[in-house]
């Protein structure tokens, strides 16, 4: 991007030069073409770029928004799991604990038994069995005491079997959760990645977008130089070297199909004419378009049909200005223009192969070859 100071001093010396020429002999100075519309060209494609760059800054952005979003909801996710996994793990220790006292009291009871008649010994199993009365109530007896020890032991196993089965489980959930744990730490890592590159693309996008506006300053900064160039120019009689001088130029380009009859039979089947009515100047979507003399905006201007967005002029004594394909008007009907007046941009609307500015001068209604009054 160039100094602005700088593109005041090329403005001045141009027109300085414009006017010293006019002095000079102004049948001979060339179509105007100046630094400041090579330079609005350059900008105005570096504006397309980023705009199109910013499109995609944008549609990457809202991806990258949508993938945090659904990785925060798993994250959440995961951690609701976790939190429900530990109150499993946590009722999981109160059984465990309960069965363990269970345990130690049950055997705590079978072991003060054994060593009460260790103390004893055997004459507390003869004690119990010969004080029977009959041999009836030996057996009974006998039975009773069995059924005793082997209900203690019976109890035992029972209370050992689900205190291992209440540890197996303990063990599968402590595993469980630490799987989950991976889990979540993986998605908090993926979660913080793509915050990251959402981050950044902010970052970029906000870059783009401020770049953007400095192109548009530029380009307003340039075309202002531009109007200014083409007032002087009108002043100075900026002339084609082979017409009248009646008409300046409407914009700086080459021409890429005279006045007359054409046999192009990419313009016949698109519904060209065969005979052009003007002349076809070739320039980029957005060149500025002036007005080649001062007249009233007529009410033919805005869309219409094959010229697409068309200007037109009405100069007086039966003549008038056409400017076909523009992207954009400026003027409205009924408004009178100067000549050098920006009045619209070029693009490519209508019955178009690419951008350009279709021109007509018409006379009393007919049309004319722009060449001879140029």
């Amino acid at each position: 991007m160039k100094n602005r100071n700088d593109k005041k001093k090329i403005c001045a010396f141009i027109l300085a030069f414009l006017i010293c020429a006019s002095w000079i002999s102004p049948s001979v100075i060339p179509a105007f073409a100046t630094e400041a519309e090579d330079e609005l060209e350059e900008v105005i494609e570096q504006q397309e770029e980023a705009v199109a760059e910013r499109d995609e800054l944008e549609f990457q952005l809202v991806e990258k928004q949508a993938e945090v979003e659904r990785l925060n909801d798993l994250v959440d996710q995961k951690q609701d799991e976790l939190y429900s996994k530990q109150v499993e793990i946590d009722a999981m220790i109160d059984d465990i604990t309960e069965q363990r006292n269970s345990i130690d009291d049950r055997r705590g009871g079978l072991y003060s038994r054994l060593r009460s008649m260790y103390k004893k010994g055997s004459i507390g199993f003869l004690d119990v069995l010969f004080s029977s009365s009959s041999f009836l109530e030996f057996l009974s007896n006998l039975s009773m005491l069995q059924i005793i020890y082997q209900n203690d032991q019976d109890t035992l196993e029972g209370l050992e079997d689900e205190y291992s089965s209440l540890k197996d489980s303990m063990a599968k959930l402590g595993a469980a959760k630490a799987e989950m744990e991976v889990a979540q730490a993986e998605l908090e890592s993926e979660r913080s990645d793509a915050a990251y590159a959402e981050a950044e693309l902010e970052d970029t996008l906000e870059s783009v977008r401020a770049w953007i506006e400095e192109l548009e300053a530029e380009r307003a900064e340039l075309e202002a130089i531009i109007e200014e160039e083409q007032k002087a120019a009108a002043a100075a009689g900026y002339v084609y070297t082979g017409g009248s001088g009646a008409f300046i130029w409407p914009v700086s380009g080459s021409i890429s199909s005279y006045y007359g009859y054409r046999d192009d039979a990419l313009t016949l089947a698109i519904g060209g004419s065969s005979f052009h009515e003007g002349i076809d100047i070739a320039v980029p979507v957005g060149t500025p378009i002036y007005a080649s003399a001062p007249g009233m905006v007529s009410s033919a201007t805005g869309w219409s049909g094959g010229y697409g967005y068309l200007v037109a002029i009405v100069h007086g004594d039966g003549c008038s200005t056409l400017y076909g394909h523009n992207s954009s008007i400026v003027v409205s009907p009924g408004e009178y223009v100067e000549q050098g007046q920006i009045i619209a941009y070029s693009g490519s609307t209508g019955t178009s192969t690419g951008p350009h500015l279709h021109f007509e001068i018409k006379i009393g209604g007919a049309s004319v070859d722009p060449l001879g009054y140029l």
